[in-house]
């Protein structure tokens, strides 16, 4: 599918950035209820990362450090 735009518009598109780390620094969990989603603000990441959606969330249930922890090294894997 070609979509045409209104007029010419300037994207600038970020190449990819590869890191080696060997840890990460979890800045914050979020909860969202509405959302059904969990994610995580990692120091280190420009993007938040989604741990658990939708029937993953439900899941899940009452997650734990151990239970974030363990998910972003599955993740990261």
């Amino acid at each position: 599918m070609r979509v045409d735009l209104n007029g010419a518009k300037t994207i600038t598109i970020v190449p990819a950035q590869t890191k080696t780390l060997s840890s990460l620094t979890v800045v914050r969990v979020v909860d969202s209820q509405d959302e059904k989603k969990v994610f995580a603000v990692i120091d280190e990441l420009p993007n938040t990362v989604d741990l658990w959606v939708g029937a993953d969330y439900d899941a899940v249930g009452q997650w734990t450090d151990t239970d974030v922890a363990n998910r972003i090294r599955e993740i990261f894997a």
